[in-house]
């Protein structure tokens, strides 16, 4: 990345921490990232550069973005909407991936042992899933996690004992494979 985005990233940063009252730490745990993703940057350490990723999370959190020029169309952020159902609650930056890709509202606990908790969001990326991917399902009003295993067999990983592994049935939809969770900024 040229020194132009660098300092521009840089700026951006000072200006969030500044704006928002917060600690390198503070927004790096909301953004769920390490501090040192910031702090490293800000302080000119070895040419560091937080990943496009990393950005993507800090952007997500403060709301704003750099105002990067990038020639490289593939290196963008998106904006991905959150649903709950047909109702907006959020917006997320990513990378810019190939594909359709979709935000949803975590409310179950198919998932909880596995890490992904009510209240979570899960960015899925529309397409067939393999064996051992991690799919989204859309049941009634609910979206679900599971592990996709052999048979079409669906493999929840929770403490609770109403989610059993199963066939998949006509009533669940595969919305596609989950490609990222991430914590609410709300939290």
């Amino acid at each position: 990345m040229d020194t132009s985005n660098k300092n521009k990233i840089r700026v951006w940063m000072r200006q969030v921490l500044d704006q928002n009252g917060w600690t390198a730490r503070e927004w790096a745990t909301k953004a769920g990232t390490s501090p040192t993703n910031i702090t490293r940057f800000l302080n000119n350490q070895h040419d560091y550069l937080p990943s496009l990723t990393t950005i993507a999370k800090l952007s997500d959190v403060a709301g704003t973005q750099p105002n990067l020029e990038i020639a490289d169309d593939k290196s963008e952020l998106r904006w991905i909407n959150i649903m709950d159902n047909d109702t907006l609650v959020d917006r997320v930056a990513i990378s810019k991936q190939t594909g359709v890709v979709n935000g949803y509202l975590v409310l179950t606990e198919s998932y909880n042992l596995g890490g992904i908790m009510p209240g979570d969001y899960i960015l899925v990326e529309e397409k067939k899933p393999e064996l051992n991917d991690l799919i989204a399902i859309k049941t009634e009003d609910k979206i679900l996690i599971w592990k996709y295993a052999e048979g079409k067999m669906l493999i929840p990983k929770s403490t609770n004992p109403n989610f059993e592994p199963h066939k998949i049935t006509k009533d669940e939809k595969i919305l596609g494979v989950i490609f990222e969770s991430r914590k609410s900024r709300w939290d």
